[in-house]
C-alpha cells in the first residue's frame, strides 16, 4: 500500500507556516511523482518512494524501496484527484 502522504511536495515550512498550510489541498501533493511510482510498479519495476517528515514538513534524504506486487493500493483522500493516476487502476473503491 502506498499512501499519498509520501508524495507531499517538498516544503520548507516553518512550524508557524505549517499551522496554516492546507495539507489536504491538491496543491500540496506531487501528483507527477505519484504517477511515476504507479507507472513503475505497473511495469513490474522496483521503485523508491520518499519519506516525508511531518515534524519538519520536508522529505527525508532517505527513500523507501517498493517492490511490484500483484495488487497496488494507493490510499488517500485525493488518490483519485489526478486523472492520469486512475486511468491505470482496474478497481476503484471510494
Amino acid at each position: 500500500m502506498i499512501s499519498e502522504n509520501v508524495v507531499f511536495k517538498m516544503n520548507s515550512l516553518t512550524e508557524e507556516e505549517a499551522i496554516g498550510f492546507n495539507f489536504d489541498h491538491p496543491d500540496a501533493f506531487d501528483f507527477e511523482l505519484c504517477y511515476e511510482v504507479i507507472k513503475k510498479l505497473l511495469t513490474r519495476q522496483e521503485t523508491e518512494i520518499p519519506i516525508y517528515n511531518f515534524k519538519t514538513n520536508t522529505r527525508e534524504n532517505i527513500t523507501e524501496k517498493v517492490r511490484p506486487t500483484e495488487l497496488i493500493f494507493l490510499e488517500g483522500i485525493l488518490a483519485l484527484y489526478y486523472p492520469v493516476s486512475y486511468l491505470h487502476f482496474f478497481l476503484l473503491i471510494s
